[in-house]
C-alpha cells in the first residue's frame, strides 16, 4: 500500500469514519440488533438454553428464554468492490471497498477486524470493518480505502478477527430480544479454505491498432500494429514487454490467434502478413497476475478487404 492509500486510511481515521468501529469489548451494534425472527430459533452446538420464565413470572408478561452464546462465528468470503477474483484500478484514484462476510446462528456477529495481505507484506495487522448490513445472523463489513495503479497486486485476507455480538440474551417465546449482556471476550482468530483466496487488483490497458491499409491487393503482405498502454498514476503509459494475441475472423467464422508477440519499449507489437480473402482482426491482451499486474483488454475490430 503506497503513501497516498495509508494517507487515505489515516484521514479517514482522523474524520472519525473509522474511529466509529466498535471494539470487541463493545460489540457493533449491540444495542440496535433487530428482533430474532421466527424462522430462527436460536438452537445447535454453542446455543444453550440456561432457563425458562413462564408469563406468570415475566416481566413482560410473556413465556421468556435465557440463552448462553459459546458459538463462534464463521467466515464466509470476502471480496473487492464485489469482485472476488479480479477488480481493475484505472488511472487516478479509485475507491476499494474490502467486504467480509461473517456469519452466526445464535446471537450473531459483534466487531470484525483482519489482516490484509499484499502478496507476502501484511499491510495491517488490524485492518478495520465496518457493518455493512443489519441482519443479525448474517453480516457483512466494509472498509473502504482509496488505491491508485500503483497499490496493483495480489491480495488476501488470511485472518479474520470476530466477537460475537452477545455472550448471552434473553427472548420471548415470540423471539423478540427482551435484554442481552455484550460479549467482553477476546476477538476470536477465524480462518478456513477462504483465507487462501487471492483476488488480483490489477492496472487497467487500453490498446491503438492500426494498419497499413484496410484493403490490400491479393499476394502483397499487410502489416497491422497495437500501442498496448496501462494505467499509471493519472494518466496511461506505453507498456514494454507485455504479451498480445493477433486475431484475425473471416465472414461468418470465429476469432483465431495467427500472432503472439511481446510489445517493444514503446509499446508496440506488430505482424505482416499477406491475407487470401477479407477479414477482421483484433489484438488481444490476457492480463497477468504478477509483475505489473494488467488487466486484459482487446482492441476495436478492423477490417481488411481483399482485391
Amino acid at each position: 500500500m503506497n503513501n497516498h492509500t495509508r494517507g487515505t486510511v489515516a484521514l479517514l481515521a482522523a474524520a472519525g469514519v473509522l474511529a466509529s468501529l466498535v471494539s470487541a469489548a463493545a460489540p457493533a451494534g449491540a444495542a440496535t440488533a433487530p428482533d430474532w425472527p421466527a424462522s430462527r430459533v436460536p438452537t445447535g452446538t454453542g446455543c444453550v438454553i440456561e432457563g425458562y420464565t413462564p408469563a406468570t413470572f415475566s416481566a413482560s408478561g410473556l413465556n421468556e428464554y435465557a440463552y448462553t452464546d459459546t458459538k463462534t462465528p464463521t467466515v464466509t468470503g470476502w471480496s473487492a468492490n464485489g469482485r472476488r477474483t479480479s477488480l481493475t484500478l484505472s488511472p487516478g484514484s479509485t475507491l476499494v471497498t474490502f467486504r467480509v462476510t461473517a456469519t452466526q446462528g445464535c446471537s450473531g456477529v459483534g466487531s470484525v477486524t483482519s489482516g490484509l495481505l499484499k502478496g507476502s507484506t501484511r499491510l495491517s495487522d488490524a485492518f478495520p470493518f465496518l457493518r455493512d448490513s443489519t441482519d443479525a445472523f448474517a453480516s457483512t463489513w466494509a472498509a473502504s480505502v482509496s488505491m491508485r495503479p500503483s497499490d496493483a497486486g495480489a491480495y488476501r485476507i488470511p485472518t479474520v478477527n470476530v466477537t460475537r455480538r452477545y455472550a448471552s440474551f434473553e427472548l420471548t417465546d415470540l423471539f423478540s430480544l427482551v435484554s442481552k449482556a455484550d460479549e467482553t471476550a477476546p476477538a476470536t482468530i477465524v480462518t478456513g479454505s477462504w483465507s487462501t483466496h487471492v483476488l488480483y487488483l490489477r492496472r487497467a490497458t487500453t490498446q491503438a491498432p492500426s494498419g497499413t491499409a484496410s484493403k490490400v491487393t491479393r499476394g502483397k503482405t499487410v502489416t497491422v500494429r497495437t500501442v498496448l498502454r496501462k494505467a499509471e498514476g493519472s494518466s496511461w503509459v506505453r507498456s514494454a514487454g507485455s504479451v498480445v494475441l493477433l486475431q484475425t475472423r473471416y465472414p461468418g467464422g470465429t476469432w483465431v490467434t495467427r500472432a503472439t508477440r511481446t510489445t517493444n519499449k514503446l509499446g508496440v507489437a506488430s505482424w505482416s502478413f499477406k491475407p487470401s480473402k477479407a477479414l477482421s482482426w483484433r489484438w488481444v491482451h490476457k492480463g497477468t497476475k504478477s509483475g505489473t499486474f494488467t488487466a486484459p483488454s482487446v482492441s476495436s475490430v478492423r477490417s481488411l478487404r481483399v482485391l
